[in-house]
């Protein structure tokens, strides 16, 4: 290596370690994109320098401007490489708060290799400038203690920022500008569940029927749903709390009544099924055990399960079916695969939030998640939670409070027949009521084809509604 260029090296090399160990000091090594930036301005101000140091006449120079100035100490004032650090870290800082840092843009270099050559390093990089690929090299000298540290303090910090883009990219997703789907449905999660679980117990002790404390739960468990979705969208999600399916128009109320008739319609047909059989008995009309007017106890069950519905339904289908499908979703899964891997996962849940009900088994867990896949389909195919709102509401009041069968493991205080079953347990579990037993495939089953022929029309051309697994920000 000539000398002229060992003198080049020596200028670059200390240029580069002065000026990073500025920067970092006023950006603190928060964006990788500034980093990059400082590397392509140290490369461009390398050739200044290379200039500089060519110069015979820049030191007379320099000491002829500095001799009154208070800067002009020891080898300060006659050194090129203090005036252009020094430069740098004043525009660094302007740029700084100037909030200027949309400017770092223009340039955006990348590592292409690095290669030993002797007595020092050439670090090679790629910048895109106004779309044309520039490439360029970076030498720094290795035979000096001192100027190898250069060169590990540039490989370190880069390390330093790749590691926390990556560890960052984990969270938050910087093309949406919010965390990632894994993290926004599990932070909703663990909310919803420790109130639902931790708060109930609480007001057991201040109630002392049943019948007022189911409902008083039920109430809770809705607010507690949607506090827990509506801050979680609005502070996580980032989007208009309306794109979950939830607002009143006259398609919503009339897919709403659409949802009744066929949560009605399935339990008329699973009781007839039974009674026709042989296997039910019906022991008298209008049982009420609440101590409250009939018609008052029955209002409130069905009001009660309206707050069911809604619940569970912006919670599984509304809030997490939605984040988890935007989560799969991507060029190569699609938006069917993506919505169709959500729909399952949010059944799964569904049904495993049962499991712990009284009577559960295993049975009932399976069963519980083909239901959830029924529930989940009728959102999958409509976009609104309108229809498994109000299938998700008449299924409950019409299983419980119409034909007194235990619901999810719970018995109904009251309802319009009271009922004898002697269905045999793997047919109908008389604990935990027919979701327990294989009585509920026809039901399914019907309900399955009647989503097919009357959804049919409007989604041959597309099976699913693509929104579901689109993020559209605020």
């Amino acid at each position: 290596m000539e000398k002229g260029n060992l003198l080049t090296v020596f200028w670059i090399s200390t240029f580069v370690e002065m000026t990073i160990e500025k920067f970092y000091l006023v950006f603190r090594g928060n964006d990788e994109s500034n980093f990059c930036h400082l590397l392509r301005l140290s490369e461009l101000i390398g050739h200044l320098v290379l200039k500089f140091a060519e110069n015979p006449q820049i030191d007379s120079y320099f000491h002829e401007n500095d001799r009154n100035s208070n800067l002009c100490h020891s080898c300060a004032g006659r050194n090129p490489v203090f005036w252009i650090s020094t430069f740098v870290e004043m525009t660094i800082e302007k740029c700084s708060h100037a909030r200027l840092d949309r400017a770092t843009s223009l340039w955006t270099p990348t590592f292409v290799e690095m290669t030993y050559q002797k007595n020092y390093f050439t670090v090679e990089f790629l910048t895109y400038l106004d779309s044309t690929t520039i490439r360029y090299k970076l030498h720094i000298l290795t035979r000096s203690t001192h100027f190898s540290c250069s060169l590990i303090y540039i490989i370190l910090l880069k390390i330093k920022y790749i590691l926390m883009a990556q560890v960052s990219s984990i969270f938050y997703n910087n093309e949406e500008n919010r965390i990632r789907s894994f993290w926004r449905v599990v932070i909703q999660f663990v909310f919803f569940y420790y109130l639902i679980t931790e708060i109930p117990p609480l007001i057991s002790d201040y109630i002392a029927s049943d019948f007022y404390f189911e409902f008083v739960v039920e109430l809770f468990f809705l607010l507690s749903a949607v506090l827990t979705v509506f801050l979680s969208v609005k502070i996580l999600d980032k989007r208009d709390f309306r794109e979950l399916g939830l607002f009143i128009n006259k398609k919503w109320i009339t897919e709403f009544g659409i949802g009744l008739a066929l949560g009605a319609g399935v339990f008329i047909l699973i009781f007839a099924i039974q009674f026709s059989a042989g296997w039910i008995k019906i022991d008298s009309f209008m049982h009420n055990e609440t101590g409250l007017p009939f018609v008052i106890a029955i209002v409130l069950r069905l009001l009660g399960y309206v707050a069911v519905g809604i619940t569970e339904e912006l919670f599984c289908r509304g809030y997490q079916l939605k984040n988890i499908a935007e989560g799969f979703h991507s060029d190569k899964t699609g938006f069917n695969y993506s919505i169709i891997a959500a729909w399952i996962i949010t059944s799964i849940i569904f049904g495993l939030l049962h499991a712990e009900n009284p009577s559960a088994n295993l049975l009932s867990t399976f069963n519980l998640f083909l239901i959830g896949l029924f529930f989940g389909l009728t959102y999958i195919l409509t976009g609104s939670l309108a229809l498994p709102i109000g299938l998700h509401t008449t299924w409950n009041f019409f299983q419980g409070n119409i034909f007194s069968f235990p619901v999810s493991g719970f018995d109904a205080f009251v309802s319009f027949f009271k009922t004898s079953v002697t269905t045999p347990g793997i047919v109908s579990d008389s604990r935990f009521g027919p979701e327990a037993g294989l009585i509920i495939f026809p039901g399914l089953i019907a309900g399955i084809l009647f989503l097919y022929y009357f959804y049919k029309k409007e989604t041959v051309k597309q099976f699913l509604i693509r929104s579901i697994a689109l993020y559209k920000s605020e």
